[in-house]
């Protein structure tokens, strides 16, 4: 990304300006630091421009932050940033927890998926937490479009297809008088199909937090 260029795009198609602008992730890290023990180091995959990185430093959570945009990774300050892709991460050490957020479990990708988790499981200390974001299971009936707005983006969700246990649709987002849509596909977990991954990822019983947030432990 060279400097000043806001139509730079992640691997994955994120729209890096707009990462940038979205506000802390508040709601994310509070459920993040409700399980975390106090001044605890987490390993944050996925971590894109620092949304929920922000949020999590300024409670005190020590952060490293791996994403495979170094674009993205520029805008995070105050925490360990490493340029690289989940799948096959490895850093030669464990953390405290190890957070999988951005809906990356709800990847339609089998393989891809159950790399994520093993990334996961490998960096996370025994007596550890990975903590996973994923959309609601009644998503894949509820899934609608809509529209929002945040830290000066306006967040929309377009052309919106269910097809359970699928949701296919594109992410509209408006700032600074620009336009950027990336569609996706996303796949919905009942709970007991998320528990039946985890299992198959080394990672022990689930755990739910939040309709949207999962925690999980490493199996002996």
């Amino acid at each position: 990304m060279k400097p000043g260029d806001d139509t730079a795009l992640a691997p994955d198609g994120s729209p890096v300006l707009v990462y940038r602008r979205l506000p802390h992730g508040d709601v994310e890290a509070d459920v993040i630091a409700g399980v975390v023990p106090a001044g605890a180091h987490v390993l944050e995959l996925g971590a894109g421009a620092g949304r929920v990185t922000r949020a999590l430093l300024a409670r005190g959570i020590r952060v490293t932050a791996v994403d495979d945009s170094a674009a993205m990774l520029a805008a995070i300050k105050g925490a360990e940033t490493v340029v690289a892709q989940i799948e096959g991460l490895a850093l030669g050490r464990r953390f405290d927890a190890v957070i999988l957020g951005s809906h990356l479990v709800n990847t339609p990708d089998d393989a891809q998926r159950r790399a994520f988790l093993w990334a996961a499981r490998d960096h996370v200390d025994q007596h550890g937490s990975v903590l996973l974001e994923h959309h609601a299971s009644e998503w894949a009936h509820t899934a609608a479009e809509g529209e929002s707005r945040a830290g000066g983006v306006t967040v929309a969700l377009r052309e919106v297809r269910r097809h359970p246990p699928f949701v296919s649709a594109v992410a509209e987002y408006r700032v600074d008088g620009r336009v950027f849509r990336q569609p996706f596909t996303a796949r919905i977990f009942s709970e007991t199909e998320l528990a039946a991954e985890l299992l198959a990822a080394g990672l022990g019983k689930a755990r739910p937090l939040t309709s949207t947030w999962t925690a999980t432990r490493p199996t002996a």
